[in-house]
């Protein structure tokens, strides 16, 4: 974020910043909780997709 760029030697600053940035924005922090939600959701059915496969495909004794 060009608004307020990353040093290393200030992440306190940074951290400051950034929080300011999204309390004034909330539309930003909104979508970014959103994206979380639906990347969690989007792991949950490839986790149950890939272990039906491994199942389907193991031999049965």
């Amino acid at each position: 974020m060009d608004q307020f760029p990353f040093e290393p030697d200030d992440v306190p600053g940074y951290s400051g910043a950034l929080f300011d940035y999204l309390m004034a924005t909330p539309a930003i922090l909104r979508l970014v909780a959103w994206a979380k939600a639906r990347l969690r959701a989007h792991r949950a059915i490839l986790t149950t997709a890939a272990k039906s496969l491994v199942e389907a495909v193991q031999p049965r004794p």
